[in-house]
């Protein structure tokens, strides 16, 4: 179905509309510092979307999360009942706390610019236009529309896992608001990723007076990254990181050091070589006799598979594009998303649905303006379409 019906015309129509009120809205967010540690930012940035929501007709609820880092909470959002189940994911944090240079929102160059406004407060700005029109159309007649905003995703989703997760067994579709690639593609496929703890522990000697009674951790802790950073094979889907928070003790150079750590990061392409490369990870020997070494697992997030029934929803979202005189693509990348959560369940899932941009993570971070108002009308003629 290339062609629109007459009532998604006028549905494209209205989201073209609202998207110049999500504009305004767009602003306001990024001029709301929400990085994720800063728990009252965020929680101001999502009573902001909760407003929203709640003024195109949709039932709000605040779903508490914990972690070591505190509390927090994640916006749940409904309209409708019954099937169809359409989940739409997104996040209201961003990496830039409070006291990072890269602030505001501004317009220069024909782009938006601001800390999160493509990653991802632009897709929601996008999940407002188009949830807007539907209201405005009196669209949406039977099923249910979920809208699921975290607050952590930044940090991995410690707390909103499990609820995404919830969420994803509830639902029949999933749509995730991360950022449209630079090329105006969607995300079909994405990467998962393991983090871990490296820990290289020796004993502490004298630098002068007798180093050689001493197991050197920093030593081991470089022998290591060298033979972790050995395992990536980026051509076969697997890619290992090494650095992060790197600390060593005791720091001071006339102390042959004890204990050395870093970060690794793991990526992977499918769960197949997750666990092909998993052995490599469980029990490293060390390189130097006395020294003890472990990998200790943190957060994952599995990988977002492009499956036949993802497939079908593709497709569904390029005929919806085609009706409003657009091709897209679809492309894959090695960023984490809520969304991957959903395809691990086996939902048909689709993702980089939001405004197109890039420099994500950077104080170059950009948004296409003349996306907003695209993509607010794929998203509400793809709704209908699945809602029908």
């Amino acid at each position: 179905m290339a062609e629109l019906r007459p009532d998604e015309r006028r549905l494209a129509d209205l989201a073209a509309e609202r998207a110049v009120g999500a504009r305004r809205l767009l602003r306001t967010l990024v001029e709301t510092n929400s990085g994720t540690a800063n728990v009252a930012g965020v929680r101001e940035a999502a009573r902001l979307l909760a407003h929203e929501l709640s003024a195109i007709g949709l039932r709000v609820e605040w779903v508490p999360g914990e972690s070591p880092q505190g509390s927090r909470e994640h916006l749940l959002a409904r309209r409708g009942e019954g099937s169809p189940r359409v989940l739409l994911i997104g996040h209201v944090d961003t990496v830039f706390e409070p006291d990072h240079p890269f602030r505001g929102f501004r317009e220069e160059g024909g782009r938006f610019r601001g800390p999160g406004v493509a990653d991802m407060k632009g897709g929601l700005a996008v999940l407002i236009a188009a949830l807007a029109a539907l209201d405005a159309g009196r669209g949406h007649a039977r099923g249910t529309v979920t809208v699921l905003v975290t607050s952590d995703e930044e940090w991995s989703s410690p707390t909103s896992r499990a609820l995404a997760e919830r969420e994803a067994r509830a639902a029949d579709f999933a749509l995730g608001l991360e950022a449209g690639r630079p090329s105006g593609a969607v995300v079909s496929r994405r990467w998962g990723y393991a983090l871990y703890r490296l820990v290289c522990e020796g004993k502490a000697a004298h630098a002068g007076v007798n180093p050689e009674d001493g197991v050197n951790a920093l030593e081991e802790l470089s022998h290591q990254v060298l033979r972790l950073r050995g395992l990536s094979r980026p051509r076969d889907g697997l890619t290992v990181s090494v650095g992060g928070d790197v600390r060593v003790s005791p720091a001071k150079k006339n102390i042959v050091p004890d204990r050395a750590e870093a970060d690794v990061d793991v990526r992977f392409r499918s769960p197949a070589e997750e666990s092909k490369s998993r052995p490599a990870f469980a029990s490293p020997k060390p390189a130097h006799a006395g020294a003890r070494v472990s990998l200790v697992p943190g957060l994952s997030r599995p990988p977002l598979v492009l499956t036949p029934a993802s497939r079908k929803l593709l497709a569904l979202v390029r005929g919806a594009a085609r009706g409003l005189g657009r091709e897209i693509e679809a492309e894959e990348t090695s960023g984490g998303s809520d969304a991957s959560f959903a395809s691990a369940l086996g939902v048909p899932t689709l993702d980089g649905l939001g405004i197109v941009g890039g420099g994500y993570h950077t104080a170059e971070e950009w948004a296409d303006p003349a996306s907003l108002p695209f993509r607010a009308q794929l998203l509400a003629v793809t709704l209908t379409r699945l809602l029908a």
